[in-house]
C-alpha cells in the first residue's frame, strides 16, 4: 500500500543510476506497516534557457581586453584601463589572480588557446588609431614571449577562434574594415579565404577550420554572422540583435554571443544552433568591448564598459549556465522511530551543497549553480518545505550580541568571522570585538577612540579609517589579529565615510569635513591617494566591493539620498539608486552584489543589488541606524547602532533558494511511487 498523496506515471528505477539518497522517516503520515519500501521516483528533464550570475571581479578593471580559456580557467590580457594595458589575469573559478604581463601593451586585441597555452595577437598599442600592431605572442601559462612570426597585416579589434598552433585571425581595422583571414600554424600566419562582409568590433567561435564569425561594425552595426569551414567563409542566420563589441564562445554550431553595442550599451545574450539564434538570458551588469571564455552552457564574461563611450572599464564577471538538469532520487521507509524526518535531494551531477535544516527538515538544496530545489508531494511538511525553499526573500536571525553596545561603529571580515571596532557610547570608543558565529569575544582596542569611522578587510587583517574624535579624523591603523598599529592618515580627515576592500587594497569615498564630501581615496598599504570623487557627495554612506570594483549607497545629501555609484578603478557612474532613500545604514557584498540594511528612523529595510536594480528582501528584525555590517550578498552581519538607545543586537542574514537570478526557479512537483 501507499499514501494516496503519491500520484504516479511512468517510473524510472534509479537503481540502474547513480545516486545519493533520499531518506525520509515519516512522523506525521502511516505510509508502511513494518516495512521497508523503495521509492521508485517519476521525473522528466527540464532545461535552462540560461541565467547570468556574478563572481569574482577582476583585479584590473579594463575593457577592449581580449580572453580564453573555459569557464573556471581562464584567461584575461591587455586591455584599456585608461591607458593601454599589458596586464595578464588568471581565473579559478572563483577569483582572479595576476601573471605574468604581457610583452607589448596593447587594447583591441584577440587571442585564442587555453589559459595555460594561449595566444594574442593584432591590437593597438597607443590609441588614435595609427598605432595597429601585427605582433603575436605566446604564453606558457607564467609568461608571454613574442612569436618570430606576425599577421600578415598590422589590425585592431579582430576576432579569433582555435589554439596556440592552430589559431584563426579574422576581420579587424586596418583602416577601413577588413575581410582578410589568417591562418597560425605555431610558427607564421598565412591569408587564407575572405570574409563576405569585412567587420571590425565582431566576435568569433569554434576551432582553425570550424570558426563563426559574429556581429560587428562596417557601416553600422550589423547582426551579419558568417561559418568557416577551413577554406571559404558562408553567410548563415544573423544574430536577433544587432551588436557590435560583443563577445563569444562556444564552438560553430554551439556558440554563445553576449553584451555588445546597438544604440546603447546590450544585455543581450543569444545562443546559436548552427543555423539559428535564439534570445536566452541576459548579462548582467550589460557590457560592451568585453571578452568571453568557454564553451555555450557554461561561459564566462569579464571586462568591457558598462556606461559606453569610453566612460571607463569595467572588472565585472559573470558566469552563464544553460542545459538539461535531471533529479536523482533514491529513497527508503524505516520503521520504528516517528520523530525525525530527513530529506536529501540532489541533481544529476549528484551535488550536494547549501542545505539549511529546520527541525530535522531540510529546507533548502541547491546544488550545482542552477539547481533548483526539487518539491516532493508526501505531506503537509514537505509541501510546506517546497514554499519555504522557493521563498526568494532573505531571512535576518539574532545571533549573540556585542559585548558592549555601541553606535557609530565600524566593521570588517565575514558573516563568521567578524570584527567590531570604534564607535560611541556616552563618547568615543576604542573598543574591538572578534566574531566567530556565535559569540562576541573582546579584543585589543583602538589607538585611537572613534565613532563613524569605517574599515575594510578581515578579521584578523583589518584596516581602520577616519571618523570623528571631536573633529574629523584623518587616523588610519591596521590590525593584526592582535594590535592595532597606526599607519599614514588619510589625505582629507572625514567621518561619516565609507569604505570598501581589504587592509592592503583599500577605499575610501564620500563623509562629512564639516559639510558633506564627495571626497575618494585609495590605500596601497602604506599611503593613501586621492582619486576621482563621487558624482554625488554624500555622508553617512554604506559602500561594498573591492578597492577598484566598489559601490557607494545612499547617505546624507542633507536629506536621505537613495544614489547609488559604482567604481571602475577610474571613475564613478551613477547607477539606479535604493527603492527608499537612507542614510546611518550598512552594506555588504560585492559591487554587484550587494546588501543595505538599516539607516535612518531605526529602519528595518534591507535591499539587494543584482548590478542593475536594487530590491527589498527580508527586514531586519530590530531596526537601527548607525549600523555596522559586513558579509556578502546572501550571507550577512548586521551589529551594534541605535534604536532608542545604543545597541548590541548583532543579526545574520541567510538567503535561502536560488538568488539573484529573478524569480526563483520551480521544475514543479516530483512524484513518488512506493514499490514493494
Amino acid at each position: 500500500m501507499y499514501s494516496s498523496s503519491f500520484k504516479t506515471t511512468d517510473t524510472y528505477d534509479l537503481a540502474k543510476f547513480n545516486k545519493y539518497s533520499l531518506l525520509m522517516d515519516n512522523g506525521d503520515t502511516t505510509l508502511v506497516n513494518s516495512r521497508t519500501f523503495s521509492i521508485i521516483n517519476t521525473f522528466q528533464g527540464q532545461y535552462f534557457t540560461g541565467v547570468w550570475s556574478s563572481t569574482g571581479s577582476l583585479n584590473t578593471a579594463r575593457y577592449y581586453l581580449a580572453g580564453t580559456g573555459t569557464q573556471n580557467a581562464a584567461l584575461s590580457f591587455g586591455g584599456n584601463t585608461g591607458s593601454v594595458s599589458a596586464v595578464t589575469e588568471k581565473f579559478n573559478g572563483t577569483s582572479w589572480t595576476a601573471t605574468g604581463n604581457l610583452v607589448k601593451a596593447r587594447y583591441s586585441l584577440t587571442g585564442a588557446g587555453v589559459q595555460n597555452a594561449a595566444l594574442s595577437f593584432g591590437g593597438d598599442t597607443a590609441g588614435g588609431g595609427g598605432y595597429r600592431t601585427p605582433v603575436t605572442e605566446k604564453f606558457n601559462g607564467s609568461t608571454w614571449a613574442n612569436n618570430p612570426g606576425i599577421l600578415t597585416s598590422s589590425k585592431e579589434a579582430p576576432a579569433g577562434s582555435g589554439t596556440q598552433n592552430a589559431a584563426l585571425c579574422f576581420g579587424g581595422w586596418t583602416g577601413s574594415a577588413s575581410i582578410v583571414t589568417e591562418k597560425f600554424n605555431g610558427t607564421s600566419w598565412s591569408t587564407t579565404g575572405n570574409l563576405n562582409t569585412g567587420r571590425y568590433s565582431l566576435s568569433g567561435a569554434g576551432t582553425q577550420n570550424a570558426a563563426l564569425s559574429i556581429g560587428g561594425f562596417f557601416a553600422a552595426v550589423t547582426a551579419l554572422t558568417e561559418k568557416f569551414n577551413g577554406t571559404s567563409w558562408s553567410y548563415t542566420g544573423s544574430l536577433n540583435t544587432a551588436r557590435s563589441g560583443l563577445a563569444g564562445a562556444g564552438t560553430q554550431n554551439a556558440a554563445l554571443s553576449f553584451g555588445g553595442y546597438v544604440a546603447a550599451v546590450s544585455a543581450v545574450t543569444e545562443k546559436f544552433n548552427g543555423s539559428v539564434w535564439t534570445t536566452t538570458g541576459v548579462i548582467s551588469p550589460p557590457r560592451y568591448e568585453l571578452a568571453g571564455a568557454g564553451t555555450q552552457n557554461a561561459a564566462l564574461s569579464f571586462g568591457g564598459d558598462e556606461v559606453g563611450g569610453g566612460a571607463g572599464p569595467s572588472s565585472s564577471t559573470g558566469k552563464y549556465l544553460s542545459g538539461n538538469f535531471k533529479p536523482n532520487l533514491q529513497a527508503t521507509i524505516y520503521e520504528g522511530d516517528t520523530l525525525n524526518k530527513d530529506a536529501i535531494i540532489t541533481d544529476s551531477n549528484n551535488d550536494i551543497i547549501n542545505t539549511t535544516f529546520y527541525k530535522n527538515i531540510i529546507l533548502s538544496v541547491s546544488s550545482y549553480l542552477l539547481s533548483p530545489t526539487y518539491q516532493v508531494e508526501e505531506d503537509l511538511h514537505l509541501r510546506e518545505l517546497s514554499r519555504e525553499a522557493l521563498q526568494p526573500e532573505g531571512i535576518w536571525t539574532t545571533t549573540g550580541a556585542l559585548n558592549t553596545a555601541r553606535t557609530e561603529l565600524a566593521g570588517a571580515g565575514i558573516q563568521n568571522a567578524a570584527l567590531s571596532f570604534g564607535g560611541y557610547i556616552a563618547s568615543v570608543s576604542a573598543v574591538t570585538e572578534k566574531f566567530n558565529g556565535t559569540s562576541w569575544t573582546g579584543a585589543n582596542a583602538l589607538n585611537t577612540a572613534r565613532g563613524y569611522l569605517t574599515g575594510s578587510g578581515t578579521q584578523n587583517a583589518a584596516l581602520s579609517f577616519g571618523g570623528y574624535t571631536g573633529p574629523a579624523s584623518a587616523v588610519t591603523e591596521k590590525f593584526n589579529g592582535t594590535t592595532w598599529t597606526a599607519v599614514t592618515s588619510l589625505n582629507t580627515a572625514r567621518s561619516g565615510l565609507a569604505g570598501t576592500g581589504t587592509q592592503n587594497a583599500a577605499l575610501s569615498f564620500g563623509g562629512d569635513v564639516g559639510t558633506i564630501s564627495a571626497i575618494a581615496e585609495k590605500f596601497n598599504g602604506t599611503s593613501w591617494t586621492t582619486i576621482k570623487s563621487l558624482n554625488t557627495a554624500r555622508g553617512y554612506l554604506a559602500g561594498a566591493g573591492s578597492q577598484n570594483a566598489a559601490l557607494s549607497i545612499a547617505g546624507d545629501t542633507t536629506a536621505a539620498s537613495a544614489v547609488a555609484e559604482k567604481f571602475n578603478s577610474i571613475n564613478w557612474f551613477i547607477v539606479n539608486g535604493l527603492n527608499t532613500p537612507k542614510y546611518q545604514l550598512a552594506g555588504s557584498g560585492t559591487q554587484n552584489a550587494a546588501l543595505g540594511f538599516g539607516g535612518n528612523g531605526s529602519s528595518v529595510i534591507t535591499e539587494k543589488f543584482n548590478g542593475i536594480s536594487w530590491s527589498a528582501t527580508g527586514a531586519l528584525n530590530t531596526g537601527r541606524y548607525s549600523i555596522a555590517g559586513t558579509g556578502t550578498q546572501n550571507l550577512a552581519l548586521s551589529f551594534g547602532g541605535f534604536i532608542v538607545a545604543v545597541s548590541a543586537v548583532t543579526e545574520k542574514f541567510t538567503c535561502k533558494g536560488l538568488q539573484g537570478f529573478g524569480d526563483s526557479i520551480n521544475l514543479g512537483i516530483e512524484r513518488l511511487q512506493l514499490r514493494y
